[in-house]
């Protein structure tokens, strides 16, 4: 499956609006450690690898352009996350991670409030990092199938935003963090035209 998402920021009346008549799914609360060397190699590729709450996930970009952030892969296998970083097959991933000297780069505890409104899934997020930097957005997306569906879906979702009115914005969680808290790394990635650069 294609994970298809695009991050917004609206304001308390666009959200209630947005919520009207949607099927409230529940608050998850987790926390994800994000990996990554000191050069950056592997967010510099838009791989994003993470555990979340003890499981490794591996976000990996799909789209034409690097950081254009609304088309992923979720690989969610150890062994298949081993074979993408080019590691050795036995062994643990964490320790392997440590071995190849891939530590935390931050560590983000979200409360994810999720919601479902015609055949959209929209979560809005609350997340407080490790050293206090706070962040709030909301994300709407579709899961795919087929990754030939992916453009297609990425318009589903701005024409399901535009009657609400919602902004999209080309940044989430991660790299407002990162350019709040770690400048350099957040420059790498800007100047691959990820992100803007201010």
């Amino acid at each position: 499956m294609f994970e298809i998402e695009k991050n917004f920021n609206a304001t308390k009346e666009q959200e209630e609006k947005l919520l009207r008549g949607a099927e409230f799914l529940g608050t998850k609360v987790f926390t994800d450690v994000y990996y990554d060397n000191k050069t950056y190699d592997i967010t510099r590729q838009d791989i994003w690898l993470r555990s979340r709450e003890g499981k490794f996930e591996a976000k990996v970009s799909i789209g034409e352009n690097p950081g254009v952030g609304d088309r992923y892969n979720e690989i969610e296998n150890d062994e298949e996350i081993k074979k993408l970083l080019h590691m050795e097959s036995s062994g643990d991933l964490k320790e392997l991670l440590e071995i190849n000297n891939y530590t935390p780069f931050c560590v983000c505890k979200t409360a994810r409030k999720k919601y479902k409104k015609e055949g959209f899934n929209i979560d809005i997020d609350a997340a407080e990092f490790k050293d206090g930097f706070k962040f709030e957005q909301m994300e709407v997306e579709l899961m795919v199938e087929d990754e030939s569906k992916a453009e297609e879906a990425a318009q589903k979702i701005v024409n399901f935003a535009k009657p609400y009115g919602l902004q999209e914005v080309n940044t989430g969680k991660i790299s407002s963090y990162l350019k709040s808290k770690r400048p350099e790394h957040y420059k790498v990635l800007a100047d691959l035209g990820f992100w803007p650069e201010k």
